[in-house]
């Protein structure tokens, strides 16, 4: 089996399908469905349920993830889908495949819950005293300010250093287990950003 073959024509699909579901909803002026503080500025108000704006998060947050995470995972998905594939059935490297993105997408994904709790909380303390309701960008101000301290921070730097050094040696990495191949770059990537 050729490993490259198999992981070059998937997951160029499945970026375009994620994007050209973002450009549907643009062009067709639904944008809105896919901002996920429309929704959440609209469960405050009491117009929708929780459960609604949670798989609505969920859902834009895993075509964002797919349209933007796909392509640089590409060297770790090779890495655990070659591990998988020498002497096995072609079906052992799919499943080391759906394995990595299982684990990878898992850490953003609880990381994405955990920004959506976080940015309701904030919203909701922030409703509660009329100057600050009145100033709903004070929010995006101070997301913007303790992302740019972050940058120059050194875990920031290490992070960072450790995601380029996992894609540059992803045949050694080889040795792991695909779900915790996926974990592992999926932590270094999210502390990188």
């Amino acid at each position: 089996m050729t490993v490259h073959r198999h992981t070059t024509v998937w997951p160029w699909l499945l970026v375009a399908l994620a994007w050209g579901a973002y450009i549907a909803l643009t062009l067709t002026n639904n944008a809105y469905l896919i901002k996920d503080h429309t929704w959440l500025s609209w469960y405050l108000q009491g117009r929708v349920s929780w459960w609604l704006v949670l798989s609505i998060f969920l859902a834009t947050w895993l075509l964002m993830l797919a349209a933007m995470m796909t392509l640089p995972t590409l060297p770790m998905l090779s890495a655990a889908m070659w591990r998988e594939s020498k002497g096995r059935p072609r079906s052992s490297a799919y499943v080391a495949a759906a394995t990595f993105f299982c684990a990878f997408f898992l850490v953003w994904f609880v990381f994405g819950v955990l920004a959506l709790i976080a940015d309701g909380t904030l919203r909701w303390m922030l409703w509660q005293n009329p100057w600050t309701a009145a100033r709903p960008q004070l929010i995006t101000v101070g997301v913007l300010v303790m992302a740019g301290v972050y940058q120059l921070l050194p875990p920031k730097q290490r992070a960072l250093r450790a995601c380029h050094a996992a894609t540059g040696t992803a045949k050694e990495a080889s040795s792991v287990s695909a779900w915790r191949l996926g974990w592992r770059y999926g932590t270094v990537c999210l502390a990188s950003e």
